[in-house]
């Protein structure tokens, strides 16, 4: 990737902005997409005219120096969050402390002061392909559009390496143990109880899971995964189907997955 062609009939100016950094790549606070390759054209949402317009907000946002960037943002410094040098060209509009602009592109990026020591390198790869430098602070050059890593990023990134398999191996080697907290995706959080034989229900191969609000489930230990984004156990029923709604007591309900052949549960 490459960035975009900047008309070299002009001189773009360079300020200073965040975005927000996700596995698709960056986007404004506000939620706007920033492709790579791709020119940023800013747009007024609330008329139709040429962006920015001096008698309105509209336009791409960027701060004058990176002391103010520091002062005015509160996301700088947040894990989610890269911020960096920007080009801005076309028509600009030119304020106290910062610009609006009709074009933007990144021109470099710094990753957080307080990045997670568990990143997991190949995250960097949605930033790479803008084709912007990318910098650790204080200074560190990780990767640049001209040669790639340099010496400083090949050391950091085994480094990183190093300890993302290390962190996996340990989760990996982990099993499920009672008490855990387990996410059931899209009905609440949960811990693992022990099997309840008193509910009329036994079965080695599932582990029972009572929500906050007292909903229980016996879930095939097979469907709960370890999410290493999110350093949870979680479990999606919507994968599930079948499900046979016991009329116990405590209301368990037993769910049997496409894969999954649950033998016919004991009843005491």
């Amino acid at each position: 990737m490459k960035a975009p062609d900047i008309p070299d009939y002009v001189s773009p100016i360079v300020g200073y902005r965040v975005w927000n950094w996700g596995a698709t790549g960056l986007r404004s606070l506000n939620g706007e997409a920033w492709l790579p390759s791709r020119t940023l054209t800013a747009m007024c949402p609330k008329t139709d005219h040429e962006s920015p317009a001096d008698a309105c907000s509209c336009g791409v946002y960027a701060a004058k120096n990176y002391r103010h960037l520091q002062d005015i943002s509160p996301s700088t410094g947040v894990e989610s969050c890269v911020d960096g040098e920007v080009y801005l060209w076309g028509k600009v509009v030119e304020h106290d402390l910062g610009y609006r602009a009709q074009f933007a592109y990144p021109k470099s990026l710094v990753l957080p002061s307080n990045i997670e020591s568990r990143l997991e390198p190949s995250r960097l790869e949605p930033l790479i392909a803008y084709g912007a430098d990318i910098s650790l602070p204080p200074n560190i050059l990780l990767w640049t559009k001209g040669s790639g890593y340099t010496p400083a990023g090949f050391d950091w990134l085994i480094a990183k390496r190093t300890q993302w398999c290390k962190w996996c191996k340990k989760w990996h080697g982990r099993t499920l143990q009672l008490g855990d907290c387990v996410t059931v995706l899209g009905r609440g959080i949960g811990f693992v109880e022990p099997d309840d034989e008193s509910a009329g229900l036994y079965h080695r191969q599932c582990v029972c899971i009572r929500l906050k609000n007292n909903d229980s489930f016996l879930v095939p230990d097979q469907g709960i995964v370890w999410n290493f984004e999110n350093s949870r156990w979680e479990v999606d029923l919507s994968g599930y189907r079948g499900a046979v709604i016991l009329p116990q007591s405590k209301g368990w309900k037993v769910l049997c997955g496409p894969s999954f052949n649950l033998p016919r549960a004991r009843v005491d």
